[in-house]
């Protein structure tokens, strides 16, 4: 089925929020992000927390044509330790995740743990929420 072709795609539109203590949130946006493709759409996630390794979603997204995972974040950033350069990498994820919302380039846009980061360095998120709408 492509989506692209049949029209639905202009009645899409929709925000999910995952949010909670344990596992199953970045998975649940991955599976979202694997339909989307197998649709025909275009997805990026950005994660917020993870650095650029050889984790097995970035290994798999290599893999697909139409998903791309941009990280931005230190393998640090679970400590209760907030660093200078946490909160300039918050800065530059946002920077970046509000220019890929408005780019118009990706039909799903996922941002993996921005709640987390969002806590851990404070960074500006009305503009965030005001690309979202």
């Amino acid at each position: 089925m492509d989506i692209k072709n049949n029209g639905t795609k202009e009645e899409l539109g929709l925000v999910h929020v995952y949010t909670g203590n344990g596992k199953g949130k970045t998975t649940a946006a991955l599976g979202l992000a694997f339909r989307a493709v197998g649709c025909g759409l275009k997805a990026v996630m950005v994660q917020f927390l993870k650095p650029s390794e050889e984790y097995g979603e970035q290994l798999a997204a290599r893999k697909l044509d139409g998903f791309e995972i941009i990280s931005m974040g230190l393998d640090h950033m679970c400590s209760d330790v907030t660093r200078s350069e946490d909160i300039r990498l918050a800065h530059e994820a946002l920077v970046r995740f509000s220019e890929i919302l408005t780019s118009g380039k990706h039909d799903l846009v996922i941002a993996d743990e921005i709640n987390f980061r969002q806590r851990r360095s404070r960074p500006p998120g009305r503009r965030v929420l005001k690309n979202i709408k």
